[in-house]
């Protein structure tokens, strides 16, 4: 959620304002205080520096646990791929989608669309890196996990970026208001919704043979 409330802010041309989100407990935009407060330039810039410090450290994780998994007995490696290799590139790539939006948010606080234009471009190869990865991990039983996910929610995230390009490329940048890039809540109300409809079901899983017995 933080990169879509950065992207936000950017869209709107919110540079020097404190940052706000919203989470699983508020919907309503509340100030971010994690790491002290902070305006949305700030921010960006901290987990920019960040990112950019790991996105190697990532890269190398992902090749050993490329290389361990190959190493493996062929009945264990669904296994190591689907709880290590693809953690690691699912973190990989999220680090650089993170780290390349903030690079377009600073870039659109300078004024510099030319470079905020390629921070978004690679932004969003490093989504699609990231939808791409999550489609490889889903195998046998787990097969369209992810597709399922509307937590993070990366597709939504993809076409912010692609929103937020078109709209620097092409204007009006910043967007005026009314015209969207607003912090969503709509997951955390399916989500919520979902868990009292858990807690309203039955204490346990009902197996057919309790169904058998029962009649």
């Amino acid at each position: 959620m933080t990169i879509v409330a950065l992207l936000v802010d950017a869209a709107r041309g919110r540079f020097e304002e404190p940052f706000e989100f919203t989470d699983f407990l508020a919907h309503t935009p509340r100030a971010f205080t994690l790491m002290g407060a902070q305006s949305v330039t700030s921010l960006a810039g901290l987990l920019h520096q960040g990112t950019g410090s790991v996105q190697q450290i990532w890269a190398r994780l992902q090749t050993d646990a490329e290389e361990l998994a190959s190493r493996v007995p062929e009945q264990r490696r669904a296994f190591v791929n689907g709880h290590l290799v693809t953690q690691v590139a699912i973190h990989r790539h999220s680090n650089s989608l993170l780290h390349h939006s903030c690079g377009a948010v600073l870039s659109l606080g300078r004024g510099d669309r030319v470079t905020a234009l390629g921070e978004l471009r690679r932004a969003r190869e490093a989504a699609l890196d990231l939808l791409r990865t999550l489609v490889r991990g889903e195998n046998g039983r787990w097969g369209e996990w992810y597709r399922g996910d509307v937590f993070v929610d990366a597709p939504a995230t993809l076409r912010l970026l692609d929103e937020l390009h078109d709209a620097v490329a092409d204007g009006p940048w910043p967007v005026p208001d009314g015209a969207g890039f607003v912090l969503p809540s709509a997951q955390y109300d399916r989500i919520k919704a979902y868990q009292v409809g858990r807690q309203a079901g039955p204490a346990r899983l009902v197996r057919p043979a309790d169904e058998r017995s029962a009649s």
